[in-house]
This record gives C-alpha cells, structure tokens and sequence, in this order.
C-alpha cells in the first residue's frame, strides 16, 4: 500500500498518501476534486464567501500561534536567553 516504506508511515504521511491519491483520482475516472473545485468557484462567483471573516479567521489563528509559540519559548524569553522581534520587513 506505501511503497518504498520499510516501516508504516506516519499519520503526516498517510494524509500525503490519500491527497496523492485524490489528486490523482480523475486517472481512474473520479471526479471528485473537480466537483470540489466548481463548488469553490462558484461560492465565490456568487458571492458567499465572506472575504472579511475569513480574514478575520485567519488573523485569528495566527495570533493563537504566536501565543502558543510564545508560551513554548516562556523559559527562555524569561531568562533572557532570548528574544522575539517581530518587525515588518518590506
């Protein structure tokens, strides 16, 4: 099933595994990405997506991973031992 694997493959891996596989599913016929893609576009045609609270979302969850970033480097940010700068470069 994970050719050229020794071992069996870690969940990362069985997800690339089955995106493999999607991706390659019209070879076989399956359509099922093109389906997803027509759906995506015409959400957007139409208007429902909400460009705002998905930006709002985004930036959401960027903040919480800075947060969890953070708290992961709370010794050493204690310590001194180092520093976080978070400057804008253009």
């Amino acid at each position: 099933m994970y050719a050229g694997f020794t071992h069996r493959p870690s969940e990362r891996h069985r997800a690339i595994f089955e995106l493999d596989g999607a991706m390659n599913s019209k070879r076989n016929g399956n359509t099922d990405f093109d389906e997803f893609v027509k759906r995506q576009q015409t959400a957007v045609e139409e208007g429902l997506v909400d460009w705002s609270k998905e930006r709002d979302d985004w930036l959401r969850h960027l903040t919480e991973l800075y947060e969890q970033t953070e708290s992961f480097l709370a010794e050493y940010l204690d310590a001194g031992q180092i520093k976080l700068n978070y400057a804008i470069s253009s």
